[in-house]
């Protein structure tokens, strides 16, 4: 440290760096005390270090309000918190309960629309086979009858030819024109071939071409005198 005056300004007039506001006050107070007072290298040092330390406090006290942002985390902790209460409100397993027992229903009825739905189809199914079955019995029944007619058919057909055929041709070939056309060459069919042209000679030529072309019986058109 020190001593004397002379010392002190010329330590202090030699180029130093800048010092802080409140240490370069504490030192001019240092000084002061030194130059007055015989034992300013004890108890005045002190003292001027302790009346220089509480101008410090502003400084850091003015670094308090930069601390303060942290603040907006809390709360938006809170709001992180308040939601998660929100999740596990939505998640509430009285509330899934509830949930699950009205799919239940909407799944027993859903189940018991189809029940009944499937039920009127097998009714439905049932009916169509009863009326298949009655329209085939029906239709065998016409089909027999078609048979039996057939068979009476065959036999006045084969009765028309075998009377047809014991008449005169001229008598005969009136007989086939009395009759449609279709019923004429069944009759045709069954007679010989030899009295069918016989009879078909004594017709109409028009009408006895045609009738020998559906019998296949080659016939030369009649000449008038």
């Amino acid at each position: 440290m020190m001593g004397s005056p002379q010392q002190l300004r010329e330590w202090y007039g030699k180029p130093h760096r800048r010092m802080d506001r409140p240490l370069l006050s504490a030192l001019c107070l240092s000084i002061t005390l030194l130059c007055s007072g015989p034992m300013g290298s004890g108890w005045g040092v002190g003292e001027a270090v302790a009346s220089a330390e509480p101008a410090k406090a502003p400084a850091a006290k003015a670094a308090t309000p930069a601390d303060k942002p942290a603040a907006p985390a809390a709360k938006d902790k809170g709001k992180e918190s308040g939601g998660d209460d929100k999740a596990v409100a939505i998640g509430d397993p009285a509330g899934l309960l509830n949930d699950l027992e009205k799919r239940r229903v909407e799944l027993e009825k859903r189940a018991k629309w189809l029940d009944l739905r499937e039920a009127d189809l097998k009714r439905l199914e049932e009916k169509l086979a009863k009326r298949v079955a009655s329209l085939e019995a029906l239709r065998n029944e016409i089909r027999a009858n078609l048979e039996k007619e057939k068979v009476v058919d065959d036999a006045n057909i084969s009765r028309l030819a075998k009377i047809l055929s014991g008449m005169k041709a001229k008598a005969a070939a009136d007989g086939l024109k009395a009759m449609d056309r279709e019923t004429a060459v069944l009759v045709l069919k069954v007679m010989k071939e030899k009295v069918a042209a016989k009879i078909l000679s004594k017709m109409d030529n028009e009408q006895a071409v045609q009738l020998a072309n559906e019998l296949g019986i080659p016939m030369a058109e009649k000449k008038h005198n």
